[in-house]
């Protein structure tokens, strides 16, 4: 088994905002070969229970990553992954007899040997800053109505007619069995001092995303992991109503 050689200033944080319950829930480690995993789920706000939901699914993606030494095929070992963590949630849900959906949204970044495996399902995102190009790209696809008319080719009517929900998720994962699990898959090749940044919209929507250069320059004296809470409070004071997660990779050294 090569272990990856490779290491990753980490900045992780999460906060209820001006809710009563944090309904995010998420997670970065390594494995045996020193593949790095991130995560952030997001539990759908409307749907009571949402944070077991989130919860649950970052504690199965954790377990499984933990006890795997090395994961040579990450896209069969993410939808493997995915199909035991609804299992996890669906049999949870019925445990507590919560007969109402309840659900999160997913981002997960897996690290290994110099390229990024991206996942997404919802609204969760991952970006990317590529150090060569000085320039941030998000990685993921949302799902949600707008994204659904703009791959359709939908006529302008049709955001009209729905343009009180065009931010409504057409794809989460769900403790309701009749709904299909689809995800997006995305893959970026990294270098030394390249940027992931994964996060919840209670976050991502509240900040400029160039913001996190700045952050990132002014917080090395005080820590690395210092950015992701300050991104989170920049967000609040920008008036974030939501629950607040994100995650920062940065890539320090690729031997």
């Amino acid at each position: 088994m090569k272990k990856n050689k490779y290491k990753v200033n980490i900045s992780i944080s999460s906060s209820a905002g001006i809710k009563k319950t944090n309904e995010d829930s998420s997670w970065v480690g390594f494995n045996t070969a020193n593949q790095c995993l991130a995560i952030v789920c997001d539990g759908i706000g409307s749907e009571k229970n949402s944070e077991i939901a989130s919860s649950t699914i970052v504690k199965t993606f954790k377990k499984y990553f933990e006890k795997t030494k090395c994961i040579y095929f990450p896209k069969y070992w993410f939808r493997k992954v995915l199909n035991i963590a609804y299992e996890e949630l669906n049999n949870y849900a019925s445990k507590l007899n919560i007969n109402k959906d309840i659900g999160t949204t997913l981002v997960l970044t897996l690290l290994s040997g110099g390229v990024a495996y991206i996942f997404n399902i919802g609204d969760s995102r991952a970006y990317f800053y590529n150090i060569e190009f000085h320039s941030w790209n998000q990685e993921t696809v949302d799902h949600n109505l707008y994204t659904f008319f703009l791959t359709h080719n939908a006529p302008q009517s049709s955001y009209i007619k729905h343009k009180d929900n065009l931010l409504s998720l057409t794809n989460y994962i769900s403790s309701n069995s009749t709904k299909r699990m689809n995800y997006s898959t995305k893959i970026v090749k990294f270098k030394v001092n390249d940027v992931f940044f994964l996060a919840s919209d209670g976050l991502y929507n509240y900040i400029d995303i160039n913001k996190i250069n700045e952050v990132i320059s002014t917080s090395r004296n005080k820590g690395f992991d210092t950015i992701c809470p300050t991104l989170i409070k920049y967000a609040l004071e920008n008036q974030s109503n939501d629950n607040l997660t994100g995650i920062i990779l940065e890539i320090s050294n690729l031997n």
